[in-house]
């Protein structure tokens, strides 16, 4: 912290050649000028003959909108520096987008399985809950019948589905769906990213010169994580969303239209829209509306930055360079480990 604020006193300084006695090592290293770079394990991403690596799909996307961003981040920097050297800002991007770019921690899920023999297994990996599939009868049905084939009301497709023509196709739940050998199938108009990753780069270049509109993961698949947040949040208030504010919002709007009323001497109807406003004013619904508000921004924020840097359909790049952007300014601003 002390670094940090030495640091920032003295970029306001004429010589900032003072500054580098203070700046550790391996930031002084950074000093030097160097383009970032797609890092070589990473360069053959699209020619990709197998599944490739998760992790190395997701690097290779974070420092493909790094390499096209961080011009606009050191002239970000002249900006807030105007008297630091130029190797000094650009020493400090590259040092930031590396710090961006690393893995600081690593989850993993394991947990335990029943069997119907009476063991127990231990499952490692991520659970998927479809909670709108009909899955108690399901499994009843194959528990009796030992096959799914001729379950009630379903409709059996031979086949796969990703090659059938639609409007919107949504792969979900399952990672690296659609590779560069079944890309070329593909027909909808529109690829809605249910999953974590479920298109690999190549395929994602394959699709893009169909002009495909993908949806990336990290957006379209936010949702759960943002309400996930919201609980986190609520947890630590130990107050649920609406309990403090909700009776008040409602009594100012029916105070509101009585005044208009009493000042036109005439009764004013709410609207239903207005009434369902003023009356829902649940948890979920309050959750429900802070959900669209931090998915409006973001989709806002993704559409100007692909105007900005002329991407066109490429809607995965520009949410990379948006994300890493904010993340960019917070730690930019606070100040990177020491």
């Amino acid at each position: 912290m002390l670094l940090s604020s030495l640091s920032k006193s003295c970029l306001s300084q004429r010589n900032c050649k003072f500054l580098q006695k203070f700046i550790p090592i391996t930031q002084q290293l950074g000093l030097t000028r160097h383009e970032h770079k797609m890092p070589k394990h990473l360069e053959n991403m699209l020619e990709e003959k197998e599944k490739p690596n998760f992790a190395h799909m997701v690097q290779y996307y974070y420092h493909a909108a790094a390499c096209l961003m961080e011009p606009n981040l050191v002239k970000e920097l002249e900006k807030k520096y105007p008297r630091a050297d130029n190797k000094w800002r650009q020493g400090r991007v590259a040092a930031i987008l590396k710090f961006i770019g690393a893995v600081s921690c690593c989850i993993e899920v394991t947990f335990p399985l029943y069997k119907t023999d009476g063991t127990y297994e231990l499952i490692t990996g991520y659970r998927a809950h479809h909670c709108r599939h009909r899955l108690p009868e399901l499994m009843l049905y194959m528990e009796e019948k030992k096959t799914i084939k001729g379950f009630p009301n379903a409709t059996e497709k031979e086949g796969g589905l990703l090659g059938e023509k639609c409007d919107i196709l949504m792969p979900c739940a399952t990672q690296m769906v659609l590779t560069k050998e079944n890309a070329e199938k593909v027909q909808a108009k529109i690829l809605l990213e249910g999953a974590n990753g479920p298109v690999t780069p190549a395929a994602d270049q394959i699709l893009r010169k169909k002009n495909v509109l993908m949806i990336p993961d990290m957006y379209c698949n936010a949702g759960g994580v943002t309400v996930s947040y919201f609980e986190f949040l609520k947890n630590l208030n130990h107050v649920s969303y609406g309990k403090m504010t909700a009776k008040r919002e409602s009594s100012v709007i029916r105070e509101m239209l009585e005044s208009i009323s009493q000042s036109l001497k005439q009764t004013i109807e709410p609207t239903k829209k207005l009434e369902i406003l003023r009356d829902c004013n649940s948890e979920a619904a309050i959750v429900d509306s802070g959900l669209q508000t931090v998915m409006e921004a973001a989709g806002q924020g993704i559409k100007e930055t692909c105007n900005e840097y002329s991407l066109c359909n490429d809607l995965r790049t520009a949410a990379n360079i948006f994300s890493i952007n904010k993340i960019f300014s917070g730690l930019e601003s606070s100040g990177i480990s020491q």
